[in-house]
């Protein structure tokens, strides 16, 4: 789509994405972005105390700690580095056995009205997350009884926060993708109230131990279905494109930028996800990166979390980590 048909069909959306926009730069200054957790915890009292770990001492647990953040990730590239190594014999092995999976639980309204409504959102969060766990025992325990296959898993929930102005009017441009669809699939017919919305979703390593992709794919959908795409599972890259260019990707990279994106915090560099989804479509690419320099540009800055976006987004993984600063992480051991 050209940008002025889409200024001219969709203008009062597009003023309100780039007044947003532009707002987000003003409340949200450029510093080191651990600073930014702490600024924008300020009055909370979580601020505190991972401002006195630092992963240093008492090790606070939260993601949002530069230290445990580190820890939580060298933890889990070990683990998937030792149980491929154990399990298999060679590299080809490991790599016909060890699939990548994304599912996308459901989406949770934000509601910034006042701190009662912050709390009811983060509690119907919390919600989604048991629910979430509660279908990936079921395909446990199906791959168990139907399948005869002990699934052996690690991964973690992911918190992330979505701006729907930005998807519907990227849609607007010509540019849906399939994680559109799905998101579309989560609203229904219904009507949604706040733009913001939390995108409730797991990243897993899960070793299918021989089974086929086809038996695999069979039981996520069969416990997934409340919308198109919402579950994805891929095989690792043997090789990924940096600026145009082939390079090799060895299975140690695949267990580090895994493990690295398990714990990245669901808003990376703490702004709104700006390639929604667009997979290998080339027309829908082009339309998304003639959106992302015609539009979202057009603001003179990034899609940004305000300083309220990141203190929800804290505090909501606060909650679902607890106490123990567990309940993040996923697992599936196969009994002995």
């Amino acid at each position: 789509m050209d940008f002025e048909d889409f200024k001219a069909g969709s203008s009062q959306r597009l003023k309100r994405i780039q007044d947003e926009l532009r707002q987000h730069a003003h409340t949200t200054p450029h510093r080191h972005l651990y600073k930014q957790v702490l600024e924008a915890l300020d009055g909370t009292g979580l601020e505190a105390a991972i401002d006195a770990c630092d992963g240093r001492t008492g090790k606070c647990g939260s993601i949002f700690c530069e230290g445990c953040c580190s820890r939580k990730i060298e933890q889990l590239r070990a683990t998937l580095d030792s149980h491929f190594r154990q399990a298999y014999d060679d590299e080809d092995s490991i790599r016909a056995n060890a699939r990548y999976v994304t599912v996308l639980q459901g989406i949770v309204g934000v509601d910034f009205t006042s701190i009662i409504t912050e709390h009811s959102a983060i509690s119907a969060i919390q919600y989604s997350v048991d629910e979430l766990r509660k279908r990936l025992k079921r395909v446990k325990r199906i791959a168990r009884d139907d399948y005869q296959q002990a699934l052996w898993m690690r991964g973690s929930i992911h918190l992330e926060m979505l701006n729907l102005s930005d998807w519907w009017a990227a849609a607007d441009f010509g540019a849906e993708t399939a994680k559109h669809r799905t998101l579309r699939g989560f609203v229904g017919e219904g009507h949604i109230d706040s733009e913001r919305q939390i995108l409730v979703h797991c990243h897993l390593v899960v070793d299918i131990a021989g089974m086929s992709d086809k038996d695999f794919r069979k039981i996520w959908d069969r416990v997934f279905d409340d919308a198109p795409r919402q579950v994805l599972s891929q095989r690792l890259y043997r090789e990924i494109l940096r600026n145009g260019i082939s390079h090799t990707h060895t299975l140690d990279d695949a267990w580090k930028g895994i493990s690295r994106y398990a714990y990245n915090w669901g808003n990376n560099r703490l702004v709104f996800a700006n390639n929604w989804g667009s997979g290998r479509n080339s027309e829908v690419m082009a339309a998304l990166d003639d959106f992302r320099v015609q539009v979202m540009s057009d603001s003179g800055t990034e899609s940004k979390l305000t300083i309220r976006d990141i203190r929800f987004l804290v505090m909501s993984y606060d909650a679902v980590s607890g106490k123990a600063h567990r309940g993040l992480s996923l697992s599936w051991q196969p009994k002995q």
